[in-house]
């Protein structure tokens, strides 16, 4: 198979289309009416809980609260911090 420019913009013209009609009615489905937790807040806020360690943590967790932070650092490509 062999995709032509014009196969690709059509193929991503019609899933861009759909993802925008989309997106309001799925976000209220699965947000609004079924109570499930938006998943980026959350993600978030577990990310600052574990980067961010309390004043009266042990070295052991500002330790790995380090690690994490240059884990997360290398997996975003930002390997020099």
């Amino acid at each position: 198979m062999e995709l032509t420019p014009i196969m690709s913009f059509a193929w991503l013209t019609a899933a861009c289309t759909l993802g925008v009609l989309l997106a309001v009615p799925l976000r209220r489905h699965f947000i609004v009416d079924e109570k499930l937790a938006y998943v980026d807040g959350l993600s978030a806020a577990e990310t600052i809980t574990v980067l961010d360690p309390p004043r009266d943590a042990t070295e052991d967790v500002k330790r790995n609260a380090v690690a994490a932070f240059r884990a997360v650092m290398w997996g975003v490509g930002l390997s020099d911090c």
